[in-house]
This record gives structure tokens, sequence and C-alpha cells, in this order.
């Protein structure tokens, strides 16, 4: 039997492992999902922290259904997944890391994942 390990970090690196993830429309500057290979069940998004309107407009995406339930990356964090379990978040930022964001009773709920600073 072998492991399956993911990494997602930085930028576009995420999108061909997990269900969905929201992706930037150059457009009409609002995010909207885009299909992956589905490794890792959810979405995800990077640049949670990084993007005025990121963070906002996917919690809109979820409550409304168009999106399941994701992980939020700050810039500079990345998310280590032994198949469908997040393992560690770690970063090159200091106060970087990732979020769990679900619906709870109609309501966003964000759970922080503490990240393992990789710096000095």
């Amino acid at each position: 039997m072998f492991e399956i390990k993911f990494v997602f970090f930085l930028k576009q690196r995420v999108i061909p492992f997990i269900h969905q993830k929201s992706r930037s429309s150059f457009y009409c500057g609002k995010l909207s999902p885009l299909l992956s290979l589905g490794l890792i069940y959810g979405s995800c998004t990077p640049h949670y922290d990084g993007e005025l309107n990121r963070r906002p407009n996917f919690h809109s995406l979820i409550k409304n259904g168009q999106l399941p339930p994701g992980i939020g990356i700050d810039d500079g964090a990345a998310v280590l997944f032994e198949g469908q379990k997040i393992v560690e978040v770690v970063a090159s930022r200091p106060q970087a890391k990732a979020y769990k964001v679900k619906l709870n009773n109609e309501e966003i709920v964000e759970e922080p994942i503490s990240a393992r600073y990789l710096g000095q």
C-alpha cells in the first residue's frame, strides 16, 4: 500500500487536487468555482489574507451552496494532506495560517489552523 501526500501552497498549486477551488474572475473581480481532479474533497482558496475581497467572496460561495466547506490559505502558508486529512500547516511568514471554513446554522464559521513558521 502506498501513501498519498499533497502539499498545497502559494498561488495556483492548489488547483489540480482539491475537489473545487475558488478562482478570481478577471472580468468582474469576484470568485467563481473551478472544478479540479477531486483527489481531496472540499473547496480551497489561496490568498485568503492577501486580497481584499477573497475571504468574503469565499464565505459567500460556501454560504449559498456554490462551494462545499473548505480551506482558506493565507499568502505564505502551505497545507500538507495525507489522504483526506490535514497533517500540518507551515508558513514562510510568521502570521500566515490556514482556516477550515464551513457553514453552521446558516452562518460561516472559521476554524484557524496554526502554522509552523519555517523562518528563524
